[in-house]
């Protein structure tokens, strides 16, 4: 989705949810590349929106976020989305099959730090413990201290 290359995470993921909010109140095509939309802001605002899919950087949106820079904000990405509604489907698809393989990932690594912890002796599973309380943060610190000294 190369239109996305430029914009924030944050962009992507709100204007997805403008899209799914049928916040795109009206659009059309302009040119081969070129559409034109409306689309309701967070505070009840309209935006003029204009994309170009051929070069997202030369869209358009008179938001505070986007106007009179080249930031693709999130009312050109749900504009984007409400033009190409597949691609909405798509950028979904995407989202959860890299949830899936952190998912598995985490479960592989799961047990690879069980079969450690469960190789170490007495003495060393000591040292690792003090070692990972002291170094982990702040809050892990603080939180170890309360639920097991401060009683």
């Amino acid at each position: 989705m190369q239109f996305f290359n430029s914009a924030s995470a944050q962009s992507v993921w709100r204007g997805y949810y403008y899209f799914k909010d049928n916040k795109v109140l009206y659009y059309e095509q302009i040119d081969k590349n070129i559409y034109y939309g409306e689309v309701l802001g967070s505070e009840n605002n309209e935006y003029e929106v204009t994309i170009d899919i051929s070069k997202p950087k030369r869209s358009t949106c008179n938001c505070a976020h986007a106007e009179g820079t080249r930031r693709i904000c999130k009312h050109k990405c749900a504009l984007y989305f409400a033009v190409f509604p597949e691609k909405a489907d798509e950028f979904m698809r995407m989202v959860e099959e890299r949830q899936e393989e952190n998912e598995k990932q985490r479960e592989k690594l799961y047990v690879a730090v069980k079969k450690y912890v469960y190789s170490l002796n007495k003495q060393q599973l000591r040292d690792e413990l003090l070692w990972l309380v002291y170094n982990s943060g702040e809050w892990v610190f603080e939180k170890f201290v309360r639920d097991n000294i401060e009683r």
